[in-house]
């Protein structure tokens, strides 16, 4: 880190000399609290509990790495030594290199005209002077704080897994294999997409504030939302992964901001912190996973079907596709009705996991696809919410009120 210098043309104000990239810490004391920022690689920051004690978080690289610049380009105006002789300082900030050298900067008042006074010590001495109010960062706790990582699950890496619980206990899983995700503890198949957009949406959650120092009351969560990330394999170490956690607890304020409690934990090391969330930009995450089903009863296209067998009232007709199209055992099929039946199995209707109807299926279909992949077998069944079609992991109400009519043509 040089030793302080006056800028070319400028003899009247000179730098703190801060070299940013050899910079490995800072430190902030105001108020009665303590704060640092160490790293570089990770930047974290180390933020006061209430109580006593300590709680870290990962920094945002970009913005520690403005803050820097940002110090080091601020040009500072000799002021009166006798004037900041006898005064106590508001602060204390401390810039810290890789070879141990320190810049010293202590606010000795409040801005005036939109200067601050300040006491600055370096290697070479100290030095009293006035520094723009505007440019001087970080000049409080909170100001170092908003340096903090804003995203929460905004890790770097592949989601395998999700679990979302409510204060009651209720809840669901996903998991990743394969590229594809599933529910744990059922066959019920899930909407990839759906699954992606809710992945985007909680990278995407954001941070209004960080709380400092961080209370020492715990959040009472209204639900917990724990992802597991897996990291990018770097060469010569092993595959590792970051579990987030996000606590969600309740409206913290008459603006509506959501209490939250953040937490990472990676390598045996625990980063946490307590966060407002703006409750208007929160994004709506399900607490059933009835919105992640595949809501198309059909796991392949209708075009893809390669036989139907149909069992209705004590009926039953056996479908299949040739190459002059369907027929029905030596005859053409009903092909509209066909048509109709295939139409609805593959059209998106409201979906839940499958729940047991206690009353008999009043219709049996299986359909066979064409090549690869085994049949698919649905009941249907009569209930106050509509026609139910249900493979046995999820049912599907079905607003078709044809449905059985065109099964009743193909089965006479």
């Amino acid at each position: 880190m040089p030793a302080s210098e006056r800028p070319p043309g400028d003899v009247g104000s000179f730098t703190l000399g801060i070299d940013p990239p050899s910079v490995t810490g800072v430190t902030v004391d105001a108020g009665g609290f303590h704060a640092a920022l160490s790293g570089p690689d990770p930047w974290v920051l180390h933020l006061p509990r209430e109580g006593g004690g300590e709680a870290a978080w990962p920094a945002e690289p970009d913005t520690v790495r403005s803050m820097l610049r940002r110090l080091a380009s601020v040009r500072l105006t000799p002021g009166d030594e006798d004037a900041a002789a006898g005064g106590s300082p508001l602060a204390e900030i401390v810039v810290t290199d890789a070879g141990g050298r320190a810049v010293r900067v202590e606010p000795m008042g409040p801005p005036l005209a939109g200067r601050v006074p300040v006491r600055v010590t370096t290697p070479d001495g100290v030095r009293t002077a006035d520094v723009p109010a505007d440019r001087f960062r970080p000049m409080t706790i909170g100001e170092l704080a908003a340096l903090a990582a804003p995203r929460p699950f905004d890790v770097r890496g592949v989601f395998t897994s999700i679990t979302i619980t409510t204060a009651d206990g209720a809840g669901f899983a996903l998991r990743r294999s394969g590229g594809l995700w599933s529910l744990e503890g059922t066959p019920a198949r899930v909407d990839q997409r759906a699954v992606s957009a809710m992945v985007a949406s909680l990278r995407a959650i954001r941070m209004a504030e960080l709380v400092v120092p961080m209370p020492a009351d715990r959040i009472n969560p209204r639900y917990t939302i724990v992802a597991t990330v897996e990291r990018p394999r770097e060469p010569g170490r092993p595959v590792s992964g970051v579990a987030c956690r996000l606590e969600i607890g309740e409206q913290a304020n008459i603006e509506g901001d959501i209490r939250a409690h953040a937490v990472r934990e990676s390598d045996g090391s625990t980063r946490e912190c307590v966060i407002s969330l703006d409750a208007e930009t929160f994004p709506s995450i399900p607490s059933n996973p009835g919105a992640l089903l595949d809501a198309v009863p059909l796991p392949f296209p209708a075009g893809d079907a390669g036989a139907v067998r149909i069992e209705r009232g004590g009926n039953s007709a056996m479908l299949r596709k040739t190459l002059d199209g369907w027929v029905a055992g030596d005859r053409p099929a009903d092909t509209p009705s066909l048509g109709a039946v295939l139409a609805a199995l593959a059209t998106p209707h409201p979906v839940s996991l499958h729940e047991p109807s206690g009353g008999e299926a009043v219709a049996r279909l299986t359909v066979e696809p064409i090549g690869s992949g085994g049949p698919v077998v649905f009941s249907v069944h009569e209930a106050e919410r509509g026609l139910v079609v249900s493979d046995g992991a999820s049912d599907w109400v079905l607003d078709e009120p044809a449905f059985l009519a065109a099964v009743d043509s193909l089965v006479r």
